[in-house]
């Protein structure tokens, strides 16, 4: 059977740039865009001596093994999970729902040792222009340790206008994202998100940021043909399969929503809330399964 691809159109959309976590980080993906200006969740800097008896301070210089002498950089952010808006650091899980006050600590050099994998530290010269980054949560016992940050990845410090756009989170949608098409007739975006592959589910993020979400038919389950391949017995499938690398997505001049997934395309009308599933077999090349409502 020859996959079903529909040709995906996808506008330019001023002001929005989509951020996809792997478009497939399974049950995580957050949808972001890009807004001119700094977010207002930070305090000002302070002077380190401001700070000196703070909890999170002191958890700081402890677990750094560092002194207050040695900061060269403190502010707070309002919630912790802002921190990427002032680092640009890797991932950091124990930050990234951490919705209570953080104090960002900027020592003025970098870390002297690294250790991996329980192996004694190795001891070397941290690279001119770099700093040790210390994130302390408010009430947390422990602190997010960052060594070795080098100085462009810090900044802009608050109180500074950033030099460009920043990259805000639009929308939480806790799925992994198969395909999205921007609708610029209704200014909405749309994605195919799904779980499991059966578990499809249409999604519609408006620009306030308001998610609508539709459960997607998966029809009958299926064989692929050949039914072996590479010695393997291949399993039955839904018709509709919206975990398929070719799963896709586009919107027609009258606002209807189309997705094509694994043998099927999917034909979704948003005035009604309807779907339906047309399937494109080899022995059944348009057969029409029901209508589906809202999920």
């Amino acid at each position: 059977m020859e996959r079903v691809r529909l040709g995906l159109v996808r506008s330019r959309v001023a002001l929005i740039g989509l951020a996809t976590a792997a478009c497939a980080v399974a049950l995580g993906a957050v949808l972001a865009f890009w807004l001119p200006g700094r977010p207002g969740s930070v305090g000002a800097t302070v002077q380190p001596a401001q700070v000196a008896a703070d909890p999170r301070m002191l958890a700081c210089e402890k677990n750094s093994t560092r002194t207050i002498d040695d900061v060269m950089e403190v502010f707070e952010l309002s919630h912790g999970r802002d921190y990427r808006t002032y680092l640009r650091v890797p991932v950091q899980p124990d930050l990234m729902s951490a919705d209570q006050p953080a104090l960002v600590v900027v020592f003025k050099t970098g870390d002297s040792s690294f250790s991996s994998g329980g192996n004694p530290p190795l001891e070397f010269t941290p690279p001119p222009g770099t700093h040790t980054v210390c994130v302390a949560l408010t009430g947390a016992a422990t602190t997010v340790f960052l060594p070795n940050v080098a100085a462009p990845a810090i900044g802009p410090l608050p109180g500074t206008e950033p030099p460009g756009p920043t990259a805000t989170v639009f929308a939480r949608l806790n799925r992994s994202v198969a395909a999205m098409a921007w609708d610029p007739g209704r200014h909405a975006l749309w994605m195919v998100t799904w779980r499991s592959y059966s578990d499809g589910r249409l999604s519609r993020v408006g620009l306030d940021g308001s998610v609508q979400n539709w459960a997607l038919p998966g029809g009958p389950n299926v064989q692929s043909s050949p039914a072996i391949q590479a010695g393997l017995v291949q399993p039955e499938q839904p018709l509709a399969w919206y975990g398929f690398d070719a799963t896709d997505i586009v919107i027609d001049g009258q606002g209807i929503v189309w997705v094509a997934a694994g043998y099927g395309l999917v034909r979704f009308d948003p005035s009604t809330q309807k779907s339906q599933l047309k399937a494109f077999g080899e022995s059944d090349p348009a057969q029409m399964y029901g209508e589906f409502g809202t999920s």
